[in-house]
């Protein structure tokens, strides 16, 4: 991976945009919706997730192709970081330390992700393991 350039926002931004499209390459046979979603996700989440911004884009992932109906399991998703980044995230293990409750599952978590996804079925469905 080369070095960062994170002289401004739209630096390090970019850097985790790569990070999502190269993962979604990857996941889904149609990368590109997958990939906006994820990004639109990271923008709305990066705020207020508990979780570091690279963790984060490997997190919007997972939901993101999850919410389209690509099947992305986590061991998947942490198999594909791996190729990524060349270290194994995975997904969806913030702990719930001093912010409260995982991040997705947060009130500001929540909100962040429905504001992108907009889909109260879908966002059940997506995280009724934790919920």
């Amino acid at each position: 991976m080369e070095t960062p350039d994170w002289t401004d926002l739209s630096g390090f931004t970019k850097q985790h945009y790569a990070i999502i499209d190269k993962a979604c390459i990857i996941i889904a046979s149609d990368p590109e919706p997958v990939a906006k979603l994820a990004k639109d996700i990271w923008t709305a989440s990066r705020k207020i997730a508990n979780r570091t911004p690279m963790s984060l884009c490997f997190d919007c992932v997972y939901i993101a192709a999850n919410a389209l109906g690509v099947p992305a399991s986590k061991s998947f998703v942490k198999f594909v970081s791996n190729k990524v980044v060349g270290k194994s995230i995975t997904p969806m293990v913030s702990n719930k330390g001093a912010k409260g409750d995982r991040w997705f599952i947060s009130k500001e978590g929540k909100d962040a992700i429905m504001d992108v996804i907009d889909d109260e079925d879908i966002y059940e469905d997506l995280f009724k393991e934790w919920l």
